[in-house]
């Protein structure tokens, strides 16, 4: 089986919409391994001025939490409170491929106004080998685990409920990367 290729390079700039065809977007965040390079993507109704300059500046820490078949991805921009977001391979699509875990890889982060869909601010963050090794070996549990959407995610919102702040995680992370 041949693994999906990525398409063309799309060029993203800061005042532009993220996807032409899309104006608005749910408010969230979305944490994405496609073509093995990850990405994060956060929508926020009418980001503060402080959340663009972080962006803006690569000040976004990093920490993975993998337990059973739950990976969560936590994040901090700038000052702000710790965050999560979820992710499971089962769910990607057709462009999921494992990362390579054999070098750095950059990650690159959208702040993207989800009232407008244009690009607030953006910036490409290095995860360093160690953060893509245990995120590797995490996906690799993942895929091993016997897929059930259902027990997924009551799993999900069970450890969501032990744990209803996401920097309550940190100490039980396997890798950290601050900004």
């Amino acid at each position: 089986m041949t693994e999906p290729q990525p398409p063309e390079r799309t060029t993203y700039r800061v005042g532009q919409p993220f996807h032409p065809d899309v104006t608005d977007w749910p408010a969230g965040q979305q944490f994405e391994l496609r073509f093995g390079l990850p990405g994060l993507l956060l929508f926020y109704p009418n980001p503060r001025p402080d959340e663009i300059l972080a962006v803006a500046r690569r000040h976004v820490s990093l920490a993975l939490f993998a337990e059973a078949d739950q990976l969560l991805l936590l994040y901090q921009v700038g000052a702000t409170e710790w965050a999560e977001a979820a992710f499971t391979p089962h769910l990607a699509g057709p462009d999921f491929v494992l990362p390579a875990v054999d070098r750095e890889l950059p990650m690159p982060v959208f702040l993207i106004d989800a009232n407008t869909g244009i690009i607030a601010a953006l910036c490409a963050v290095t995860l360093e080998r160690r953060f893509v090794e245990v995120l590797h070996a995490a996906l690799t549990r993942q895929l091993a685990w016997p897929w059930d959407e259902a027990a997924y995610d009551a799993r999900l919102a069970e450890l969501r409920g032990r744990f209803p702040h996401p920097g309550d995680l940190l100490v039980r992370a396997q890798v950290l990367q601050q900004a």
